[in-house]
């Protein structure tokens, strides 16, 4: 894998951390306003982890030769 795949690879993990913080500070949000329950947010963080890490394993594994990202596409 080149430099510049690792590259955009570590952009869009960035991103994706990004806009996890956002949905945490949301959930928090929601659970202070009480539009719903502390547990709730606990489960849906997971599901969002899980979700990313399943689709980031899965992008991981695929040949070079078909990359996920094109650096075009960024």
């Amino acid at each position: 894998m080149s430099t510049k795949d690792d590259l955009i690879r570590t952009k869009i993990n960035n991103i994706f951390q990004e806009v996890m913080g956002l949905i945490h500070s949301a959930l928090n949000d929601a659970v202070a306003l009480g539009d719903i329950p502390e547990m709730d947010t606990h489960e849906a963080a997971q599901a969002i982890w899980a979700y990313w890490r399943e689709y980031w394993t899965e992008a991981s594994s695929v040949e070079t030769s078909r990359p996920i990202f094109h650096s075009q596409a960024v």
